[in-house]
């Protein structure tokens, strides 16, 4: 109850940010803060363009409260391959969502000074869809990058649990 509540007083803070920009959602003890693909990167690449970095950077002030979390950074991808032109830097999507759920990351650790063993990064290119990849619409809504917060003790407990197994 304690986590609902303080992902709610974060969600409300990350809201202020722009519902253009983000949106949050709160399942449980977890809290999922999605960001749209066209703000943080142009097509095909993987630096983060002016207005991404003033995004994450107040994103990130609220991170700084939240140092009690362990936050997972996540690139996804429409369906599209990469095309000849970007086939040098990314072979597929893969290579893409990866390389931008790490800037990501980076970006977060530098400007929240918070300890990088909080953070981790995930690559998942076009087999998470939000929404069908028939339309641009619905490819727009799959190239995202998700940063998800969840309490410390579910690593912990998955630790536990690992160890155990052995």
């Amino acid at each position: 109850a304690e986590a609902r509540r303080e992902n709610g007083r974060l969600a409300a803070r990350l809201e202020e940010i722009g519902k253009d920009k983000l949106s949050t959602k709160q399942l449980r003890d977890r809290l999922t803060i999605t960001m749209v693909d066209r703000v943080l990167f142009e097509s095909g690449s993987d630096r983060i363009t002016a207005e991404g970095m003033e995004v994450l950077y107040k994103v990130s002030a609220v991170l700084r409260d939240a140092s009690d979390k362990r936050i997972l950074v996540s690139g996804h991808t429409d369906n599209v391959p990469i095309g000849p032109s970007l086939r040098g830097r990314f072979k597929t999507n893969w290579e893409l969502s990866t390389a931008r759920a790490t800037t990501v990351l980076r970006y977060l650790i530098e400007q929240t000074g918070m300890d990088p063993k909080h953070f981790s990064a995930s690559g998942y290119a076009d087999t998470r869809p939000v929404q069908a990849n028939e339309t641009e619409e619905g490819r727009a809504k799959n190239r995202r990058v998700e940063i998800v917060l969840f309490p410390e003790r579910v690593i912990e407990d998955r630790e536990k649990v690992a160890t155990l197994a052995k």
